[in-house]
């Protein structure tokens, strides 16, 4: 069993006047949320291992509140290369101080059908700033999603098609 964690690589769109570019480390330059309805999307890095089966996906938010003042409510949706919402979970932030936020483990794209690698690679991430308790600003450190899979056969299996093997010497599994 292997992960991944696929970060930040672009903007799709953004109507806040900040940079999502901010959200690529978990090190304290926040992206700001300051109203209600604002959203960011973004793309992410793409897997780079030897990928076999897929077994879950599962986002994480590292964000905060504005010390001093109320809870902040942010909106995670995992998202298609389409901006197709697949998932979408809502996580509330209390101040003080930068909390982690960790979604559901997904182990389907769709509710039934097995992620694919090409799934996981055309992934995107829309971040909305969605209600407050009282006037209050969302400030989101760091987002990623953590992809868990098997690693699939370094080698291809033997096929002899014609032919013979001779094997002079140690251990052969047939399974």
């Amino acid at each position: 069993m292997a992960q991944e964690t696929l970060v930040f690589s672009s903007t799709v769109s953004n109507d806040t006047s900040n940079d999502p570019s901010r959200l690529v480390a978990l090190d304290g330059g926040a992206f700001l949320m300051q109203t209600i309805g604002h959203a960011v999307i973004i793309e992410l890095t793409n897997l780079t291992g030897n990928v076999g089966t897929i077994n879950y996906i599962q986002h994480t938010i590292h964000g905060n509140g504005i010390a001093g003042k109320t809870t902040s409510n942010g909106k995670v949706f995992i998202l298609n290369d389409s901006n197709t919402e697949l998932y979408a979970e809502t996580h509330t932030f209390n101040p003080p101080g930068i909390q982690t936020k960790t979604g559901t483990q997904r182990t389907t794209s769709d509710g039934s059908t097995a992620w694919t690698e090409s799934d996981i690679n055309a992934l995107r991430l829309k971040i909305e700033f969605v209600a407050e308790s009282a006037p209050n600003d969302l400030s989101i450190d760091f987002v990623k999603i953590t992809v868990d899979y098997d690693l699939a056969p370094a080698t291809p299996p033997l096929q002899l098609t014609s032919g013979l093997v001779k094997i002079t010497s140690g251990l052969v599994k047939i399974s």
